[in-house]
Parts: C-alpha cells; structure tokens; sequence
C-alpha cells in the first residue's frame, strides 16, 4: 500500500475537503418520510445508503481512512483526526426478514490523563438500524468495548502498533459481529493487548455473544479469560490460557484457535498482520483499521506514524457526495 509523508494541518485539511462535499441540502416538502421522493422500486440498500448521506453524513462526518504517514517531536503532540462514519455493514443482522444497518462511527472522548492529549483519544460506536415504515430507525447502540469498560483508540506514548479487524461471521443461523484488537508497544515499553470479541443483535439489542480477551498489559505470564454471554448476559468465565505456564495449549495461537473452535469456528491465527478469518470463507470484510509506529529518531526526537484503514462495506463508493472526492 502506498504512503506518503504529510504535516500535521494537511491531515485536518485533508478530513475537512473529504466532508465538503456532503453538506446537508434544505429540506424538501413533504412529510418526512426519507421514501417521499425514492422510487417505488428502489432497493433497501438505496434507502439506508440515502439515509447515511441525507441524516448521518451531515451529522458525523466521515472519517478519512486514506493513509496518512506523519513525524512529530512530541509524544504527545495531536496529529490523530479521525471523526467521523467508519462504515456501514447492511445485512439481516437478526434474521427476522428485515435488513438492519450496522453504523460504525468514530468519535472524540473527553478521557485526559498525563500520558495522552485528549484532543487524539477517541471511541468507536456501533449503532443498528431497522427499517420502519420504510424509514431507518435506530434501534441499539453500544461504545465499542472488549468487556464492560470502553475501548479507547489513540496512538500511544508508547508508539504502539495497533491493529483493529471486524468482520460479519455467520455462524448455526446467527450472526456476529467479531472484533479484532492487537496492540504492540515497541517504542519504550516492551508489551502487547490482543484481544477478541463479538456481538449478536437479538431482540432490538446489541450485545456480548462471546470474548477471547487478554487481563491487563504486559509482555509475560499474561492471563486469557474466555467469556460467554446467553442474550446478552454472562453464563460463563474461564482461565484459557497462561503464558509461561504449564497451560492446555503450547501456544497462544493453538488457543485462540481452539476457543473459536468450541464457538463453531475454524480460523487461522496470523498475529494480526490480517483477520483470522482470512482465507477461511467464513466472513464479510467490515472494517480495518491501523496505527503504526514507522520508527524513531531518538538523537532528533522525531517520532513517525502511519494510520490507514479499509472499509469493507464499500461505502464511499455509494455515497453520492463522496464518489469525486
């Protein structure tokens, strides 16, 4: 993939010529209803696709996941800019006949501490939408998060490489939502997180269906515990895997393969250089995002980062305002 060096202002310019575009046009007479003026015939994508661009796009933006390769000389100096819709994943996501939208939007926290600049921290969110009456109405959202406590996205004062997959996954009759997070610390601390997890949307909610997820930071004897949830609650918690330890398994990709195994699935484990469903036929493409630490100058104080990211969901090659841009 190509990269190129930008400056810190030509990353926020870049954001801002990418939603110029999109401005919301006056409302039309009417009642309403985003169908007044859609033809008969038009399909259930088209409506929520003119939805996004219509009520969503205006609203949130649309992050730029073009890639953007940048040298600071502050650790914690803002370069980070990445508000905005990440994707949008159309599919029956409940298998009830009516095609839902899964929403994935990216925005800023007001989480501050002394190791990171609050303007760079963000959350994901996830929002499902259903059609009523022709018309997309939110039903679920949710911050995006490996257990109960949220999951920030931020490049770190660690310089760490972070890499983040999500994926549809259709598994006996349902679907889930699988996220994928490795993260690398490589600049002054030696350690990682690597963690799994997914959703189901049942019952006009989405929610926990199962975790393969890592307890606390660390480069040795790190703890892995396998969480399933029965609609949304948790039914069981188990120690999988102990690294340095006389564990199950030999490896930890011997046992994240064989938790994915006791849901139903075989995958094939790849330390995050790509999902672990690569390959595997099993899944439809959501998201990709990445943050890499592209080395440091410690004699100058440069600091060089990339991010870029993928949406699988196509769309912003179906929303209008985008296509030239």
């Amino acid at each position: 993939m190509k990269r190129w060096k930008v400056v810190v202002t030509v990353t926020a310019l870049s954001l801002m010529a990418l939603l110029g575009g999109c401005k919301k046009e006056p409302e039309q007479e009417g009642n309403g209803n985003i169908k007044d003026n859609i033809p008969a015939d038009e399909s259930v994508e088209d409506i929520y696709y003119e939805f996004v661009e219509d009520e969503l796009v205006p609203e949130l933006g649309v992050a730029n996941l073009s890639t953007t390769s940048v040298t600071i000389h502050d650790a914690n100096e803002n370069w980070f800019y990445c508000d905005g819709i990440l994707s949008a994943y159309i599919d029956d996501l409940d298998h009830d006949g009516i095609e839902d939208m899964l929403l994935l939007f990216m925005e800023k926290t007001d989480y501050d501490n002394d190791y990171m600049d609050a303007d760079a921290v963000y959350h994901i969110v996830a929002n499902v939408y259903t059609l009523e009456n022709d018309t997309p109405v939110l039903k679920s959202g949710t911050l995006l998060a490996r257990t109960d406590d949220e999951m920030l996205f931020y490049p770190s004062i660690q310089g760490n490489d972070i890499h983040m997959y999500v994926s549809a996954v259709e598994q006996d009759g349902a679907t889930y939502i699988v996220f994928e997070e490795g993260v690398f610390a490589n600049t002054f601390a030696d350690g990682m997180n690597r963690n799994y997890w997914a959703y189901t949307y049942e019952n006009e909610d989405l929610h926990f269906a199962y975790q393969f997820v890592q307890d606390g930071l660390g480069s040795a004897g790190m703890t892995y515990h396998a969480n399933v949830y029965q609609n949304g609650k948790l039914t069981s918690s188990d120690l999988f895997y102990e690294m340095d330890s006389d564990s199950t398994y030999a490896s930890y990709d011997e046992a994240v393969k064989a938790f994915f195994k006791e849901q139903g699935l075989e995958v094939a484990y790849h330390n995050f250089e790509k999902s672990i469903f690569a390959g595997t036929g099993r899944q439809n493409d959501i998201l990709e995002l990445h943050i890499q630490n592209e080395g440091v100058d410690y004699e100058n104080l440069n600091f060089t980062f990339a991010f870029w990211g993928e949406d699988g969901t196509g769309l912003r090659d179906k929303i209008t305002c985008l296509k030239s841009n």
